[in-house]
């Protein structure tokens, strides 16, 4: 599927644009405690501005391809802008100062996991159920080194342990590496997925089947 391809592409790029070196650089620093577009340096409103505009594009992946497996690739076109919107919303009290970028941040990451807890269990239970395609597997799998692969940084990004350079580096390396194995399971989910794969989960009624043999 052309569509699904695009959306893992979409996925990987958005994944770069949040993860990249300055960002990581410019990263909201703990010592600085909660802030808020009033308040704090203009460098990190400059990083949490783009973050959370460029993070919701991952977002649209995560729940299209949801959308794709139950619906079929017209509905999850359809449901892109308002994927976008899950998260993209945060943008407005990040730019009216109604909430601190570390208040923020967390709800971001929150419907993140939400909505990778969601697609995950969708896949397992058609797993566990049988019959379920090869690339519901791979979704699965890329879906839990995604999920784990930010729990190190979180663990050491704290002002006790900011100055720990080699905890820091060694959990920068291991959400790298995680990071870059769900999205190569991803891809493998996209080379699996032929164009009418989207109709899987969904079971034609009584009466589609009536209409389609007439």
């Amino acid at each position: 599927s052309e569509w699904y391809a695009a959306i893992m592409f979409m996925n990987i790029f958005a994944m770069s644009l949040v993860t990249w070196r300055f960002n990581l650089d410019g990263s909201p620093d703990p010592t600085l405690g909660d802030v808020t577009i009033h308040t704090a340096p203009w460098p990190q409103t400059a990083v949490t501005v783009w973050i959370h505009v460029a993070f919701p594009i991952h977002t649209v992946a995560n729940v299209c391809r949801v959308v794709y497996d139950s619906f079929g690739e017209k509905w999850a076109r359809k449901a892109m802008p308002l994927a976008y919107l899950t998260q993209g919303w945060l943008i407005v009290p990040l730019l009216a100062g109604w909430a601190t970028y570390h208040t923020l941040t967390k709800i971001l990451a929150v419907i993140d996991y939400a909505q990778h807890l969601t697609a995950f269990g969708f896949w397992m239970f058609y797993i566990c159920k049988g019959g379920a395609p090869k690339r519901y597997a791979a979704s699965a799998v890329g879906v839990v080194f995604h999920m784990v692969s930010l729990i190190p940084v979180f663990l050491v990004d704290s002002p006790q342990v900011s100055g720990r350079y080699f905890a820091r580096d060694m959990a920068t390396l291991f959400m790298i590496g995680a990071m870059l194995t769900s999205q190569c399971f991803w891809i493998k989910a996209a080379l699996h997925t032929p164009p009418d794969a989207g109709k899987f989960a969904r079971v034609p009624s009584e009466l589609e089947r009536a209409w389609q043999r007439a």
